[in-house]
């Protein structure tokens, strides 16, 4: 769950709109201190057990949605992960990117956990790097392109870098 002062996005793993475990986020806007249900969004091209919505962040009319359990594209590499960023137009969520792992690996769990703050994005794969985990730091929003790989040396095995992230700008 991520919450601003006027949206609340709520993340439902278990959704099964685009077919079973596919995820889904809801979204609720505050309208004179009663919170409404807005949308309820969903990746483009979602499949069963993406895990859609596991991780949430919001930050002024940017949304960032982590799929950990996602397959990965162009290749299939199970449960690599991805991550989708969302813009709110004035009167819709519109999902502008969807980014996989920089470095996929089976079971890396890209977008596990997501921060976002200003124009900072921090994403964490904490099964990625040798099961030791690892964090993304993303500044160029409009593409996600170009992150800057966080690894960190001398955790042994199954440290789960990356389990929780934050953000700061």
């Amino acid at each position: 769950t991520a919450l601003t002062d006027e949206w609340m996005a709520v993340g439902v793993t278990g959704d099964g709109q685009k077919g079973a475990n596919a995820g889904a986020v809801y979204m609720y806007r505050s309208v004179a201190g009663v919170w409404t249900a807005h949308s309820k969004l969903t990746a483009l091209y979602g499949a069963a057990g993406d895990g859609f919505g596991k991780a949430v962040t919001l930050s002024g009319t940017k949304l960032v949605v982590g799929a950990p359990s996602f397959d990965g594209f162009p290749v299939t590499t199970s449960n690599s992960g991805a991550i989708y960023l969302f813009e709110f137009d004035g009167a819709h969520w519109v999902q502008k990117v969807e980014r996989a792992s920089p470095n996929p690996s089976a079971d890396g769990y890209f977008g596990y956990s997501v921060a976002l703050h200003g124009d900072v994005l921090a994403v964490g794969a904490y099964r990625e790097n040798g099961l030791v985990g690892r964090a993304y730091a993303y500044r160029d929003l409009a593409d996600l392109s170009a992150p800057l790989t966080l690894n960190v040396s001398g955790l042994p095995l199954h440290s789960a870098a990356g389990w929780t992230v934050a953000a700061y700008d």
